[in-house]
């Protein structure tokens, strides 16, 4: 797994050189002014590397309508980087309400 991948060359580069899987990711550099948001590069990583290697997403995910949008632009697992029960029930909760405003569910049943 490599992380903080933010360009299509690096993820090119990493899928070259054998990496399973990448997180498009900039660890928290929307400190930092001007940096780029991690979901405006994950539609064209998951373009140019998703059929080769797992694409992964980190950054910026806050509610379920953020999850509905990184798995619409191409990433398997988006992963929250706050950690605790209590989030990820409510992130799952949020997810299941917009997805199903989607016309989708998550019940696999």
């Amino acid at each position: 797994m490599l992380k903080g991948v933010m360009r299509v060359d690096d993820a090119k580069r990493a899928a070259d050189a054998g990496v399973s899987a990448i997180s498009v990711s900039n660890h928290g550099g929307n400190n930092l002014d001007g940096t780029p948001a991690p979901i405006r590069a994950l539609p064209t990583i998951a373009d140019a590397v998703g059929d080769q290697i797992e694409v992964l997403f980190d950054g910026g995910i806050r509610r379920g309508s953020d999850v509905v949008k990184a798995l619409a632009l191409a990433s398997k697992k988006p992963e929250c980087s706050s950690s605790g029960t209590r989030m990820s029930i409510r992130l799952s909760y949020q997810f299941d309400l917009k997805l199903r405003a989607t016309g989708r569910s998550t019940d696999r049943g």
